[in-house]
């Protein structure tokens, strides 16, 4: 039997295999260098993947920034492109490769490029040719990647990344672009000019977040509003912001955008100013947010606003709310009752994980209401995750005697009486089908023996208490995994 071929196979399969070694082990573009210089086929398939993402740090080769500018052919290969630390560009480090560049860009070959890049290419010349610093010519250098790879559908960047050179460059070429093509280049809706036109998914890192921006020419650039606006983009994160949407209003930057998905990461923005971003996505699908637990809290800017009566009324498809507050609800919400009271409205809502302290105000209040807590969900709810490992927090060491604990267990009590005895009390009128509640300072174990006697029996519903310690984990994690993940070993509950 002759010895079989991987040339043998379809080349559908090649390129998925190519594609699987693409994402194993930290020596994947080494292993796609190899791939790239193998037969025709699998050459194809290797570079496809070897220049698909490109990461902007300290370790970015010269060569490889000036081939992608130069060449057309690889430069559309890029579908992700990350700024990795924004040092790099200010030449703070003396390893930074934008401070080593070898020569100014009258030296670079633009034999290759169209009449239109290459407009871009002697703008770029024209600028670099009054600086003086290399740290200069290599943000106009990276100006003219961000510009060139039009085709990116992923940007990620974090740090101080528009800086002044950048700026001035991205604004000259972002003006020639919009008159060559208005309708790739011009968001139709609101005539804000567009930065990467294809692009789908934008990461903001921490300390990235500007909506002021800066003057240039007696106008200022705003280059989140560039980065918000593509039709295309429909998704957002952004990690550590410091309330910076409050400015939002008072930052001209008017129009729709076209966000499914939201994630907010370590943020200490209150709901007036997330109501700011909020009123701009009317097709939301998903909101995430994990507020930072310790920080102060910036004031609002302009007209203040209530996610109680925005979230209904601005978002009304949401389907999917992560709400973690950390125990810092006083901070985040800034009117009375200073609860989330705007769920039943959400008939769209269908996943929903939220502190306990976002549906009750205090233990008190918890042991009166909680047998009726389907009265302030949303009513085609389906997944819930409820985290009580904060509910308390106020109490400090003072939790194991406090009567406010025992407010706290008779409240968790009534809330799962309505599941685990439906003979004795009345069948909500949701049907939810997987309620996960995390637990501390209560009977964990008695509880979870008791719904897994009568619960299932009952109308099909999944209850299952965990421990605090392995709530963190559960706020990000899949339904499937959350539901059949076991518990960690730990000391006998109270």
């Amino acid at each position: 039997m002759p010895p079989l071929s991987i040339m043998v196979l379809p080349n559908e399969l090649i390129a998925n295999i190519v594609s699987c070694l693409a994402e194993t082990g930290v020596e994947r573009r080494k292993l796609l260098v190899r791939l790239s210089k193998t037969n025709r086929v699998i050459s194809h398939y290797a570079t496809l993947e070897l220049y698909r993402s490109i990461t902007v740090d300290d370790g970015i080769l010269v060569a490889l920034l000036k081939a992608i500018i130069q060449k057309p052919a690889l430069r559309h290969l890029v579908r992700h492109l990350e700024i990795a630390g924004a040092p790099a560009l200010r030449g703070e480090r003396s390893n930074s490769s934008f401070s080593r560049l070898e020569s100014d860009m009258s030296y670079w070959n633009d034999s290759k490029l169209n009449d239109q890049e290459s407009q871009l290419f002697l703008l770029a010349k024209a600028m670099c040719f009054g600086c003086r610093e290399n740290t200069m010519k290599g943000q106009i250098a990276f100006g003219l990647l961000m510009l060139l790879t039009d085709r990116v559908e992923s940007f990620e960047f974090s740090g101080q990344v528009f800086e002044r050179f950048v700026s001035h460059f991205l604004v000259a070429g972002m003006r020639m672009m919009a008159m060559w093509d208005k309708t790739k280049y011009i968001n139709p809706t609101n005539k804000n000019r567009i930065l990467f036109p294809a692009c789908t998914q934008l990461r903001i890192g921490k300390g990235s977040l500007d909506l002021e921006g800066l003057v240039i020419w007696r106008q200022r650039f705003r280059p989140v509003a560039a980065l918000l606006f593509p039709t295309t983009l429909t998704s957002l994160t952004v990690d550590s912001d410091d309330n910076t949407w409050r400015s939002l209003d008072t930052a001209q930057i008017s129009g729709r955008l076209a966000l499914r998905y939201i994630r907010l990461n370590n943020t200490k923005t209150n709901d007036s100013g997330l109501c700011k971003l909020l009123k701009r996505c009317p097709g939301l699908l998903e909101l995430e947010l994990f507020y930072k637990t310790k920080g102060q809290v910036n004031a609002d800017l302009g007209t203040a606003y209530s996610i109680n009566n925005v979230l209904p009324v601005s978002c009304p498809q949401l389907q999917k709310l992560t709400l973690s507050l950390k125990g810092r609800h006083r901070q985040f919400f800034t009117h009375e009752p200073e609860l989330l009271t705007c769920l039943t409205q959400m008939v769209c809502l269908r996943d929903l994980r939220i502190d306990l302290d976002c549906l009750f105000k205090n233990a008190a209040s918890f042991e009166v209401e909680a047998r009726d807590i389907h009265s302030v969900l949303p009513p085609n709810l389906d997944r819930l995750f409820l985290d009580s490992t904060w509910f308390l927090s106020h109490l400090g060491g003072r939790a194991a005697s406090h009567p406010d604990t025992y407010r706290y267990k008779e409240g968790m009590e009534w809330l799962i009486s309505p599941f685990c005895h439906p003979r004795t009390f009345p069948i909500p009128r949701n049907n939810i089908g997987v309620i996960i509640i995390a637990v501390k300072h209560g009977r964990q174990r008695q509880w979870q023996r008791t719904a897994n006697q009568q619960l299932r029996c009952a109308h099909g519903t999944v209850l299952k208490f965990i421990s605090h310690s392995d709530a963190p984990a559960m706020w990000s994690d899949k339904w499937e995994s959350m539901v059949f993940k076991r518990p960690k070993a730990r000391a006998e509950d109270l």
